[in-house]
């Protein structure tokens, strides 16, 4: 997802293998971390000075950006570098306004797989939170088993917690039955 201030221009260009590749969105200010967060994508910001002055605040906005999504600078025509105004600490890298477009798409390209990385590393993370939350209820099953002395409610648990785990709706326990010596039952 490429996301552009309304009225800019990018290059024609195809920036991935294919034409469809890559969503280009206007946006008329800049959005919010968590509602780019929730775009379960890389994606990538061209940041001018337009979507900086849409929001009050704009360095704490841009830092907050910076973690789930990759910033490209959009200067002025001829700006060579990110002038003060510009959180260049931020930003993937800084194209002039009238950059030729081999340069804007190899700016582009780079700044996507950077967003890649900080979707990598995003799902990562929530995946750690979730292991997390399975191990300590993982524990509290085991606890449970050396404390529970109702056997229909600790199969109960363990069912649930199986199904939680593995995101199934219905699961089944199968109890097998054994004679007094641990075989099987004699028919």
């Amino acid at each position: 997802l490429l996301l552009v201030a309304s009225g800019r221009t990018i290059s024609a260009t195809p920036l991935g293998r294919r034409e469809d590749e890559v969503e280009v969105r206007r946006i008329p200010a800049l959005p919010t971390p968590e509602s780019l967060a929730s775009e379960r994508r890389p994606t990538v910001i061209a940041l001018d000075r337009a979507l900086l002055q849409s929001v009050a605040g704009a360095r704490e906005s841009v830092e907050k950006l910076a973690g789930v999504a990759a910033i490209v600078g959009i200067g002025y025509d001829g700006e060579q570098e990110p002038k003060a105004d510009f959180p260049a600490d931020l930003l993937t890298s800084f194209i002039a306004g009238d950059a030729p477009s081999g340069v804007v798409m190899t700016q582009l390209r780079g700044a996507f797989r950077h967003a890649v990385t900080l979707h990598a590393e995003r799902s990562i993370r929530e995946q750690e939170v979730r292991r997390s939350q399975e191990l300590t209820e993982l524990t509290r099953v085991g606890v449970a088993l050396s404390h529970e002395r109702d056997l229909n409610i600790l199969l109960e648990m363990i069912l649930s917690q199986a199904r939680r785990i593995t995101n199934s709706d219905a699961g089944s326990l199968y109890l097998a039955e054994r004679d007094d010596g641990g075989g099987p039952p004699k028919k």
